[in-house]
């Protein structure tokens, strides 16, 4: 016969029971928060206004607050019930048994705290075990004490660690501040050596400036002159010549770095390579009369190309004669 419609009807059966044999009980999760008030234990509870709480430590007033969570702690760690006798509630003397539950079907535990009042010649069941308000009140000081000393290590431990790393902290602010000095005195040296920088620059733009002017000057002289002139180098290679000459050696603006030797001339004067030779060893210039294929008679000078003391090639230049 199925009994499903009959669950109602059973649970009302069960809730009567509890309230007719269940002593005033409470019934406690492993985390201390109330899950079930049984047989009127309620009156042993302190509500106080603003949100309700679970917890049983929010619930009870201190003196059997003591006792409930001194007991729990206790009842977790026996297998025996944990039993307070003469606790006095309400104007009697009550035992307070608690003694840990375990689900047989979750396995999770649960604490049942009941509120028997004592009667006079009944012994203890030996399953149960008796402990004083002052014991418990004892131990959880003691328990107290010991968690204090942990934090105070705990906190001891953290404050080193602190001061170490404020230490640590110190040590690269120093440094920090040392490279910041560093940098400064770098900034500044960097400073004082881009001003001497730009000095410099200034005088390097004024010079080629005046460089520039100079070269403008001597081109328009060499340009504008009737004399011609070939300016050789130590190779007695062509580095610059005037107009006039160019017909004389066949000479191009591209000829300039090629040795005069490979030019051939209109000039009678067959030993004018032996001249430059001679002038560019000794340094004595040479002045000659001369003709070229068409008779008309020239002025040679070959003078010394001078530079910073040294002879570093050889200027000859044909000046027509009238």
């Amino acid at each position: 016969m199925s009994t499903r419609g009959n669950a109602p009807s059973l649970l009302g059966t069960y809730d009567k029971l509890l309230e007719e044999f269940m002593p005033p009980s409470l019934l406690i999760t492993e985390r201390g928060d109330v899950a079930h008030v049984f047989g009127g234990a309620s009156k042993f509870l302190t509500l106080r206004d603003g949100r309700p709480a679970l917890d049983i430590r929010d619930v009870l007033d201190d003196e059997l607050k003591v006792i409930v969570v001194g007991g729990i702690q206790r009842a977790l760690k026996s297998d025996s019930a944990i039993v307070f006798r003469g606790v006095r509630l309400h104007g009697g003397e009550y035992k307070v048994t608690i003694r840990r539950v375990r689900s047989m079907t979750s396995g999770g535990v649960h604490l049942l705290v009941s509120f028997e009042p004592i009667e006079t010649g009944v012994p203890f069941a030996r399953s149960e075990t008796e402990l004083g308000a002052r014991q418990v009140s004892r131990d959880l000081i003691g328990q107290l004490e010991n968690e204090l000393t942990v934090t105070k290590e705990n906190l001891q431990a953290a404050i080193e660690e602190l001061e170490a790393s404020n230490e640590e902290l110190q040590a690269a602010n120093e440094e920090l501040l040392a490279s910041n000095e560093e940098l400064q005195s770098t900034n500044e040296e960097l400073q004082s050596v881009n001003e001497e920088l730009y000095t410099v620059n200034a005088e390097y733009q004024r010079k080629i400036t005046e460089l520039t002017e100079l070269t403008n000057d001597m081109d328009n002289l060499l340009w504008s002159t009737d004399i011609g002139t070939i300016f050789l180098d130590r190779q007695l290679r062509i580095r610059r010549f005037t107009p006039p000459i160019a017909d004389t050696f066949s000479l191009l603006p591209q000829d300039i770095g090629r040795p005069i030797s490979t030019f051939a001339n209109n000039i009678e004067h067959p030993e004018l390579s032996q001249d430059l030779q001679r002038v560019l060893e000794t340094g004595e210039p040479i002045e000659k009369q001369i003709r070229d294929r068409q008779l008309h008679a020239f002025f040679l000078r070959i003078l010394p190309y001078r530079a910073k003391g040294t002879i570093d090639g050889v200027v000859p230049s044909a000046a027509p004669l009238l």
